[in-house]
């Protein structure tokens, strides 16, 4: 959490990291080296960064606070920025049971409910840069990557298996509308010839990675780019073949969102702090 979001932010992002670290303390996966977290995004991502004063008396203002549900700490994820609508836990990794305290919603002070597993109520909304909700400014809410049809087909029979790849098409979304199927047809060998096949590709995490735009510019809501990406930004998007000429030249790929997509948008935290929500 960026210390030029204020005090609020920080005490926001220090009870959720507190909560967050002494569930790691407790369940010590990382034992074999006496550890209790990594730096990568398994245990939130930990960068290293040299503490500072405002940070200091973050944790000083939250002394021994935590987030608790039902009598117990609550594993409390968080990530950057939403696409305006969270996820529930059960979408975002695959066998995860639900947790009532990780229900994705709306994310306006109205929190009204959707569904957006319907495509074309998705759609309507992911392609909205100025939705209405609290991140609506920010430069993840929106962006759109546009993939080389080789690449992107490449990018794809890597991840199924498939020796070629003809079409591929979201085939389940979360009520949240983020990409719980990928469906991908195309060709495999068998016998010496090849043979219409079809893959999967499911859950978040290896979405976003069949589909991470290595060689391909993402531009954001504002214009700008950002390059050589590990992951798509996030499973919050819509697929679109472009042609020329009846044939496919690329995919569009035009989301919203930054990371997993459960638990706390930390971009929404600053928007409702700046709208005056205490932490």
């Amino acid at each position: 959490m960026p210390i030029s979001y204020g005090q609020e932010a920080l005490k926001v992002q220090a009870v959720c990291a507190r909560s967050y670290a002494f569930n790691q303390l407790v369940a010590s996966r990382y034992r074999a080296y006496g550890a209790h977290v990594d730096d990568s995004v398994n245990s939130q991502v930990y960068n290293n960064v040299a503490e500072n004063e405002a940070s200091i008396l973050a944790v000083k203002d939250t002394y021994g606070l935590v987030a608790a549900y039902s009598g117990s700490v609550i594993t409390a994820y968080y990530f950057s920025t939403s696409c305006g609508h969270t996820a529930s836990y059960e979408e975002v990794w695959e066998s995860a049971s639900p947790i009532a305290y990780l229900t994705g919603c709306l994310q306006n002070p109205e929190k009204e409910e959707v569904d957006f597993s319907v495509e074309k109520e998705f759609r309507k909304f992911i392609l909205d840069a100025d939705a209405d909700t609290f991140e609506t400014s920010f430069q993840w809410y929106r962006w759109e990557v546009l993939m080389p049809v080789e690449q992107f087909s490449a990018q794809l029979c890597a991840a199924t298996g498939l020796d070629t790849v003809t079409s591929a098409k979201v085939t389940k979304r979360g009520k949240s509308g983020i990409v719980l199927e990928l469906t991908v047809e195309g060709t495999k060998e068998s016998n010496g010839k090849a043979v219409p096949a079809v893959g999967t590709v499911s859950y978040q995490t290896a979405v976003r990675t069949a589909l991470a735009p290595k060689k391909t510019a993402v531009v954001r809501r504002d214009g700008s780019e950002t390059a050589n990406m590990s992951l798509l930004p996030s499973a919050f998007f819509v697929l679109d073949e472009v042609k020329e000429d009846g044939k496919t030249i690329a995919w569009k790929l035009r989301g919203g969102g930054y990371g997993h997509g459960t638990g706390m948008s930390q971009n929404g935290v600053k928007a409702m702090v700046e709208e005056g929500y205490k932490y």
